[in-house]
């Protein structure tokens, strides 16, 4: 690989950005044809893009040595049931052990209270009431499981009784395109104002927008 700083004037493909997806973009497109003319611009000393490897110094109040951890930052989990990804890593000679995390340990922190998502759920999902001024018919349910309950209306109100268990990307597709609330399409709708066309109040929009990261 020449990782020269002038870009040719001729190359066959131009891949922008050296992240995951550009390096495997570039790799599948040399498995067809090695003689191909690959070039990939990267604004950064690295690749890799929002995945990182670093070593952190991290100071121990009961030792003047620091410790040194190895962090991996940007990385999504991954499991055995991601065939592709699994092939992938085969194909590419790379350790295929995943490690399996509780997801029931992330912690959590809303309006100055932390707490790990196990803690959430306690007392039938109380906290949120507490954090959040919500209507009796709101309380008692994690944002997910309100996100969920407006899922299946969506479901409902375009003619489908059950949610698929394993919606492919067709699916989705059209839930996006054809599916409607109130004779608008779902791609139309930003999330909190579809929410409070549904009836949620402004407390709850706010807790699930917040714990969501969606708007």
């Amino acid at each position: 690989m020449n990782t020269q700083l002038q870009v040719p004037s001729k190359t066959d493909f131009l891949i922008i950005g050296a992240g995951v997806s550009g390096l495997y973009a570039a790799w599948r497109l040399l498995r067809q044809d090695k003689k191909r003319n690959i070039t990939i611009i990267e604004r950064l000393n690295r690749t890799g893009g929002r995945l990182d490897s670093d070593l952190v110094s991290i100071p121990d109040p009961y030792d003047p040595q620091s410790v040194l951890v190895k962090e991996e930052e940007g990385g999504m989990r991954f499991e055995h049931n991601m065939e592709s990804l699994m092939a992938l890593f085969n194909a590419l000679r790379l350790c295929d052990d995943a490690v399996y995390f509780p997801m029931t340990t992330n912690r959590l922190a809303f309006r100055g209270h932390s707490f790990t998502a196990a803690e959430s759920a306690e007392a039938n999902n109380a906290i949120w009431g507490e954090l959040y001024d919500l209507e009796p018919a709101e309380q008692n349910q994690s944002p997910g499981e309100i996100l969920n309950v407006v899922y299946n209306r969506i479901l409902k109100a375009n003619g489908v009784a059950t949610a698929p268990s394993a919606p492919t990307p067709e699916f989705w597709q059209r839930f996006r395109l054809d599916f409607k609330w109130e004779g608008v399409p779902l791609n139309q709708w930003q999330l909190g104002g579809l929410l409070r066309a549904m009836g949620y109040s402004e407390e709850c929009i706010t807790m699930i927008t917040e714990t969501s990261g969606f708007r």
